[in-house]
């Protein structure tokens, strides 16, 4: 085995690729459980949930009556498999409505990790009162205009609808969001489904950019919903008991979906971690979502049009220091409060986050203790799909998420204002979704990532779309942003700046290595590799997951292979660094700089031989399964290095 990345943080780098499939089953979760229930004999139902035509669960709907009211239950179970980890997610909805139609209360039981989070949510004098039984977390209260609607009520106006192009508007609880929201509903036509007509609903709900469409009976009840989603179809289609059992077994999406919502760049940046300015092109495969607000105090939008954006990215400093036990402003109170996944009261995480910044003199500085800590401290576990930062401070794993999450209520126990951000992140040729943290210091937000750290705040190559305090609990993460991007988009690398280098724009296109028979050269990443006779290069346009730059083979089947690894940026590689990681790896360090090579290393390990060289926040790894091979191939490779 050799030497490969830190283990947290090999795991953050993978993760990144997954932090949508993460909010997006939360998305998919609550989706379910907007359905209409209709008063008759059926009082008990059962859907079969897909995705892009898999089925991955079911929806099991209980009407029951009482003496003044009726109580809905719904039951939502999915299972992905992936990447031979199998994702278990559930929710179960319960409501309370009068006889009249009026919603009196709700109580959502999510569960997706190892804990349940409750919401419990009523009218009351006139308001809609919402409460997490989260310690210290207080009530919150949002003023009615209008009483809410049962989903007996809702079904029912929707079966008054008629005639094409028919509407009807209404007050309700809205899953997604998890708060009241206007809601308007239109017959659009008609659509046989073996033997009986159903009414096409289109219902516009507030935070989504589409609308979800309803395929109802004559009694408005549900024989199938519709939403177009980031992985495909998200469909909901009324089965028997068995087929939704068997449902429940969950099933494997293809790697194209999960491919689909990755953006490829075309491009290896050089040095990643330490850009200071990133220039993107956006394209829109679905227009018709529209564009989230991209504009903060670091990344500001150059053009827009209904499918075409350019966003720029810049790094932000800290341009003051601020004493960690300065005041904080008024304005800012609503980024220290506890919430249902930031708990931030909790006495454990209190004292750890005060042991961490003892020796702070300053907020930044606390804020970059906190961020290694995290990013030394936890580990990746992609079967973790949102879990509260009491959770995870317990079982330290989960993905970007987790870190941003416990990063984030870490911060505010000391007293930091900070926020959590959604976005997309650069790692190996590709974009893809993540999670990171931003904190107040001074009059700037200023970003840190403990899943991808730098040297610093971390670097621009990446861009948000959703900035959020968490207090509205996860309702927030399922909001517009998310469905406009997450599978949505392409994007293009326009430019770059490195720390201390100058600007590099690229209009047209970024320059692809020049390769030839036995000659790579990228000059994006200053590689020059010249090949001895009888080698050529291949696997030179590869992208994450893989970190392979290139390869050189030969017609004896020999290969040896040029990978980049990364490491924490407050390591450095060096020889005690080696030895670390060595003896973690099985490995042993054969000699130091070898055929010649000033601060370089040759590693012996159960596959063969590694020849490391430090570059730009990481090695360069020439791997070969013989000695002599590194040594013949090495002298023709010239690199960055540190």
């Amino acid at each position: 085995m050799g030497i490969s990345h830190h283990g947290a943080c090999r795991g953050a780098v993978t993760m990144n690729t997954e932090r949508c499939l993460s909010l997006i089953l939360v998305l998919i979760l609550l989706f379910c459980s907007d359905h209409a229930q209709a008063e008759g004999a059926d009082l008990e139902r059962w859907h079969v949930l897909t995705i892009d035509g898999s089925p991955v669960g079911s929806v099991h709907e209980v009407l029951a009556e009482g003496d003044d009211h009726w109580q809905v239950s719904e039951s939502t179970v999915m299972v992905i498999n992936r990447l031979d980890t199998r994702i278990e997610t559930s929710t179960v909805q319960e409501t309370v409505e009068t006889a009249g139609g009026l919603l009196e209360s709700v109580r959502l039981r999510i569960q997706v990790s190892d804990q349940v989070m409750v919401i419990d949510a009523f009218a009351e004098n006139g308001e809609w009162v919402t409460r997490d039984p989260t310690p210290g977390v207080p009530e919150r209260r949002q003023a009615l205009t209008e009483p809410l609607t049962g989903p007996r009520a809702v079904a029912a106006l929707l079966a008054g609808l008629s005639e094409p192009g028919d509407q009807v508007s209404y007050s309700a609880f809205i899953p997604f969001t998890m708060q009241p929201g206007a809601v308007r509903a239109e017959l659009v036509g008609f659509e046989m489904v073996g033997e009986f007509s159903l009414r096409v609903i289109e219902e516009h709900l507030p935070g989504l950019p589409t609308p979800l469409v309803r395929m109802i009976d004559d009694d408005g009840r549900n024989v199938i919903t519709r939403m177009p989603g980031p992985f495909g179809l998200l469909e909901t289609t009324l089965a028997d008991e068995t087929a939704a059992t068997l449902a429940q077994s969950g099933g494997e999406l293809p790697d194209e979906v999960f491919e689909g919502t990755m953006l490829k760049t075309g491009v290896r940046l050089p040095s990643p971690r330490r850009l200071e300015y990133l220039e993107l092109e956006l394209r829109h495969r679905n227009p018709a979502l529209g564009w989230p607000d991209f504009n903060s105090s670091h990344q500001r939008v150059l053009e827009q049009t209904s499918d075409r954006v350019v966003v720029a990215v810049e790094r932000r400093h800290p341009r003051q220091s601020v004493p960690l036990t300065a005041d904080v402003d008024d304005a800012l109170g609503d980024y220290l409060k506890p919430n249902s996944l930031l708990q931030v009261n909790q006495p454990e995480l209190v004292e750890l986050a005060r042991s961490i910044t003892a020796e702070a003199d300053d907020r930044w500085q606390a804020a970059l203790m906190l961020e290694q800590w995290v990013a030394e401290n936890l580990s990746f576990d992609m079967g973790v799909v949102l879990a509260s930062s009491s959770e995870v401070l317990a079982n330290r794993r989960g993905t970007c998420t987790e870190y941003a999450v416990l990063l984030t209520a870490l911060a505010r126990a000391v007293g930091i204002p900070a926020r959590y951000v959604t976005g997309y992140v650069y790692a190996h040729g590709m974009l893809a979704g993540h999670a990171w943290t931003e904190v107040h210091i001074g009059e700037d937000w200023l970003a840190i990532d403990a899943a991808i750290p730098a040297d610093g705040p971390a670097d621009a190559a990446r861009f948000a779309f959703l900035w959020t305090d968490l207090n509205g609990g996860i309702g927030e993460l399922n909001a517009g942003p998310a469905m406009q991007m997450f599978g949505q988009i392409d994007a293009r690398v326009l430019a770059w700046r490195v720390a201390d280098g100058e600007l590099e724009r690229y209009p047209d296109r970024v320059p692809l290595p020049e390769v030839s028979a036995g000659l790579f050269v990228d000059r994006v990443q200053g590689i020059v590799w010249t090949l001895p006779a009888g080698w050529r290069v291949v696997d030179h346009d590869l992208t994450w997951p893989s970190n392979l730059i290139a390869a050189a083979v030969r017609s004896d089947s020999e290969r040896v292979e040029l990978r980049w690894v990364s490491h924490f940026p407050w390591e450095r590689a060096g020889q005690e660094w080696l030895e670390s990681r060595a003896q973690q790896g099985r490995a042993v360090i054969d000699e130091s700089s070898p055929f010649g090579l000033e601060s370089a290393w040759l590693v012996e390990h159960d596959q063969g031989f590694d020849l490391l060289r430090p570059g730009p926040d990481g090695l360069w790894q020439l791997r070969s399964s013989r000695r002599d091979l590194l040594a013949e191939l090495a002298d023709g490779l010239a690199l960055p290095v540190q």
